[in-house]
């Protein structure tokens, strides 16, 4: 696999600045999309998108908020006349990224998936988001098609496209970065997988050229979306941004230190598999082969697990992969194989049905002939619910924008239900008299949380553990979050100055765009689609009237009617080291503790413990 420096003939880069955000394209083929005027295609492509977002201010606003929230404006703005050419995929780090705040490190790559409607948006970590940051640049577009080829972000300087030779089939993401990147250099790359065209394949990040334990990101098919504009791998050297005035935050650091949910989750990995006898064992076996943990960048509680194999071999593994090749023998080598290859582990056990991994490299065994007629259509592919029982979560499975994905770390959150309305203001809230009410309401306010965490760059399931642990407000954590590289304060201008409001709306926002863009199935056709199942209509329900409340200032999302100083009910006060007042915390238990404190047969319970300190509550 031989790789030129030079540029494709006619397949022009080019880079602005917009909206105080760097953008740079690249226009695969040349193909401006019909767009008018001289230059080169991309830089025609930037000049109709900078008019676009100029020319609305919903657009202006967003793009001014930088990362996932400006990657999603140009899928939007090509529809318009004059608009830029139809992107194929777009690659971000969000504001929080460049800024070097801890814990955030993971870009997102943002694209029309084969297997999701809409246009879907996915986080993925290792070191490329600070690599990128580190050349310059918030997005990278890509449009239009081409053969395989490698793009190199260069710092101050358009990308450069660099031609591939053929590449074979049997190069797993390992030989693919041994070959693709250098020392100190960090790169997106999508396997055979993406080759073959299965709208499974996934995109790795791996650091170096030697990267055991590459990071992975599927969310139906993002890999096969790479293919389809002939990039192989994207690629950027840097160890890191350079700093920025106000983004260095010790205190921020310290706050995530002192949450018990994320030291738990540091200590568990994300091996949350379930109460049957199949998933012990293999968890157990998972702790036994653990070598060390790995997270994002600055993140004093990693969450991911390395697992050591024979032969010097290792492999990362998250609960929802391994939980899928359960009973199919070495779960952990049947990752790393689907790993190699670049395809989803949970669809390729569904299609192998025990076959090898290998085998979807034959174009005459069973299992590839049933990848190839897999024919999931789209927005239909919706996970189970990781812990049953959870219906919010459910709500997000069946509503959500985004894809059900975002909604994990309300796995996290777990509030009880009078502490959870100070959190969740303005929004209706029961207190508990009516749970399917609460649970739609609490899907909505978390759903515009992620959203917004995930636009800045920031890890979600620490922003839920720093909310749920009472160390931090969600007027603090937005404050500490706000968009600062911006030609104005688009995170505390509006809302009457609620950061907690603003951050929110900013959620509210992004998921608008995405609806627009056919992601979700909007709260009557969910509630419909599940007539028979009450509790999830009422919940599904209950989401639609949120859905339609607005952030406002006056009752913030700080708390109703509570200010920072002024916490609402279980909130506990924290100042800018990270000091936390004496909360009284909900506790929210799934499976095997569950089963302890509840008896045999519960699978969730809730409740609220009084505590000197969150630390404490989690041992009362």
């Amino acid at each position: 696999m031989a790789a030129t420096r030079g540029r494709f003939e006619g397949e022009p880069a080019a880079r602005a600045v917009i909206a105080g955000r760097r953008v740079a394209w690249v226009a695969r083929g040349g193909s401006t999309g019909g767009s008018p005027g001289g230059g080169s295609a991309a830089a025609v492509a930037l000049e109709a998108l900078r008019a676009r977002i100029e020319a609305d201010p919903a657009s202006l606003e967003d793009a001014a908020r930088g990362g996932a929230a400006l990657a999603l404006v140009p899928f939007e703005a090509c529809a318009a006349e004059g608009g830029p050419p139809a992107p194929v995929l777009a690659v971000s780090v969000g504001d929080a990224v460049v800024r070097g705040v801890p814990t955030a490190a993971r870009a997102t790559v943002t694209g029309r998936a084969p297997e999701r409607a809409g246009v879907t948006e996915a986080q993925v970590g290792g070191g490329f988001a600070r690599a990128m940051a580190a050349a310059g640049l918030d997005v990278l577009v890509v449009s239009g098609t081409g053969p395989a080829a490698r793009i190199r972000l260069l710092a101050e300087a358009p990308p450069a496209v660099e031609a591939l030779g053929d590449v074979p089939a049997e190069r797993g993401i390992p030989e693919r970065a041994a070959a693709l990147l250098a020392e100190g250099e960090c790169g997106l790359l999508v396997g055979p997988g993406a080759d073959l065209g299965l709208s499974f394949a996934n995109v790795a990040s791996v650091d170096g050229p030697r990267d055991r334990a590459p990071s992975y990101v599927g969310r139906g098919g993002l890999g096969a979306t790479f293919a389809r504009a002939g990039v192989v791998a994207i690629v950027a050297e840097g160890e890191g941004a350079a700093p920025v005035p106000g983004g260095d935050d010790p205190g921020l650091l310290a706050l995530l230190r002192r949450s018990p949910r994320l030291a738990a989750r540091a200590a568990e990995g994300t091996l949350e598999l379930g109460a049957h006898r199949a998933a012990r064992d293999l968890a157990a076996e998972a702790r036994g082969r653990s070598r060390e943990r790995h997270g994002c960048r600055g993140c004093p509680t990693p969450c991911g697990w390395v697992f050591d194999l024979p032969g010097g071999r290792a492999v990362g593994g998250r609960f929802s992969a391994l939980r899928a090749a359960l009973g199919g023998g070495d779960a952990m080598a049947f990752v790393e194989r689907c790993n190699a290859l670049g395809v989803d582990a949970v669809a390729a056990a569904e299609v192998l049905g025990g076959a090898p991994p290998g085998d979807l490299l034959d174009p005459g065994s069973p299992a590839r002939e049933r990848a190839a007629a897999r024919t999931t259509p789209r927005g239909a592919a919706r996970p189970d619910v990781a812990v049953p029982g959870d219906l919010a979560a459910a709500v997000g499975v069946a509503v959500s924008a985004r894809g059900p994905e975002p909604l994990r770390s309300l796995s996290v959150f777990g509030l009880a239900p009078a502490s959870a309305g100070a959190v969740v203001a303005p929004l209706p809230w029961s207190d508990g008299a009516d749970p399917a009410a609460d649970a739609g309401t609490l899907a909505r306010w978390h759903e515009c949380f992620a959203a917004a965490l995930d636009v800045v760059g920031f890890c979600a399931f620490s922003g839920a553990g720093l909310l749920a642990d009472g160390v931090a407000t969600p007027a603090e954590l937005a404050d500490r979050l706000a968009p600062i590289r911006t030609p104005a304060p688009v995170w505390s201008a509006r809302q009457g100055g609620d950061p907690a409001a603003a951050m929110l709306d900013a959620g509210a926002s992004h998921l608008a765009r995405h609806a627009r863009l056919g992601g979700g199935r909007g709260a009557r056709d969910a509630a419909a689609d599940s007539a028979g199942e009450a509790p999830l209509v009422r919940a599904i329900e209950a989401y639609g009237r949120a859905a339609a409340v607005q952030f406002t200032s006056g009752a913030g999302a700080s708390g109703a009617g509570a200010s920072a100083a002024e916490p609402g009910p279980g909130r506990g006060a924290s100042d800018r080291e990270g000091r936390a007042a004496p909360p009284r915390i909900g506790l929210r238990a799934t499976g095997f503790l569950a089963e302890r404190l509840a008896g045999a047969g519960e699978r969730e319970v809730v409740i609220e413990v009084a505590a000197a300190t969150p630390a404490d509550a989690v041992h009362a």
